[in-house]
């Protein structure tokens, strides 16, 4: 029973991560806060959970790599407990560092790109660009009267 509960509960916060990866990209270009950047998020994400997903399974290789780089020294120092091994730790916080210093901005930008294509499927953002004005504004009025819940809504 407890194991059904764990695999429910990691399929459950899976898709919950990938409904809300949406919300950074969405809170830094539309100017919101955090909680109507995730609700913006869970509308925008609707048809690309699998292009979220290929990203975020794209930096966790990159990060494995960066782990895979850092195993043969990690069991170098467990080889050899009662030794300082400084240099060797040294080399584990460089590297540790480089990869999420390179890997982290990789992820972001792949979730921006798809924040992006996710507007031009879902909203005709490149339509609104063309004709100017604010951008953010009218593609969450567009979402917001699509969904019914704006002030045009019928009731």
């Amino acid at each position: 029973l407890v194991f059904v509960a764990i695999l429910c509960g990691t399929v459950y916060g899976a898709i919950a991560y990938l409904r809300n990866s949406l919300a950074i990209p969405a809170s830094v270009v539309e100017h919101s806060r955090m909680r109507p950047s995730m609700r913006r998020s869970k509308i925008l994400s609707v048809g690309g959970k699998g292009r979220i997903f290929v990203v975020l399974l794209i930096a966790a290789v990159l990060f494995w790599v960066g782990g895979a780089i850092q195993a043969p020294m990690a069991f170098f120092i467990v080889r050899a407990p009662m030794q300082s091994h400084t240099v060797a730790r040294a080399a584990l916080l460089l590297v540790n560092f480089a990869t999420h210093t390179l890997v982290s901005p990789v992820a972001l930008i792949g979730l921006s790109l798809v924040y992006f294509d996710q507007r031009v499927r879902l909203e005709g953002l490149d339509l609104l660009m063309m004709l100017g004005g604010d951008v953010a504004t009218a593609g969450a009025a567009l979402s917001t009267s699509v969904r019914g819940d704006g002030p045009d809504a019928i009731s």
